[in-house]
Formats: structure tokens, C-alpha cells, sequence
């Protein structure tokens, strides 16, 4: 099950890279828009001053933890994080997966 870990308001998905490449493959067989973020800690502080930018989170069908200080901060709250998921390390998986598949 999808455990969500929120740092500062915003609730990230505590899932593994490979978990990620299932859901995202998940989200493109119903065909229909989803929406996958990879906010760091910067875009996180931004987050709890912007309304609008952490309803966009909230609404997010996938939101993965980029950067290391997301994980040790999620590590001193108790409530560890299972790995960073940058969006430089996950797209090159999802386009080897869409090319297999031929999406």
C-alpha cells in the first residue's frame, strides 16, 4: 500500500523507483491525464507559501521525493522516505519503458 510522508505540507508518495515505473505504466494504460511531480526542498518551501502550487501537489496522481535532504529530513520526522525519485533518474526508465511497449 501507497503510504504518503509529509514534510512541511506536502505529501509525498513513499514508494520505490520500480513501484513508480508500475504506477506510471498503470496511469498510462487508463489513458487518461495524470500528473507526476519531483519537488526538492526548495520547490517544498515555495509549496507552503503558495496555495495554488500546493493544491497542484495535492492533486497529483504521483509526487516523488528529489533530493537527499527530503530523505534525511523525512528520516529525523520518523517517517523515512523509501528512496529519492529525481525526475532526471526516472525518465529515461519511462521512455525505455514506453519504447518497449510502444506507447
Amino acid at each position: 500500500m501507497n503510504k504518503k510522508v509529509n514534510i512541511c505540507g506536502v505529501d509525498f508518495d513513499n514508494i520505490t523507483m520500480e513501484q513508480s515505473l508500475n504506477l506510471i505504466e498503470e496511469l498510462i494504460k487508463t489513458k487518461k491525464q495524470a500528473t507526476v511531480f519531483h519537488p526538492n526542498v526548495d520547490c517544498v518551501c515555495i509549496a507552503r507559501d503558495d496555495g495554488e502550487l500546493m493544491e497542484i501537489y495535492k492533486k497529483s496522481n504521483l509526487l516523488l521525493p528529489d533530493g537527499m535532504p527530503l530523505i534525511w529530513a523525512s528520516k529525523l520526522l520518523g517517517r523515512p522516505l523509501r528512496e529519492k525519485i529525481s525526475g532526471p533518474d526516472l525518465l529515461p526508465k519511462v521512455c525505455e519503458m514506453a519504447l518497449r511497449n510502444k506507447y
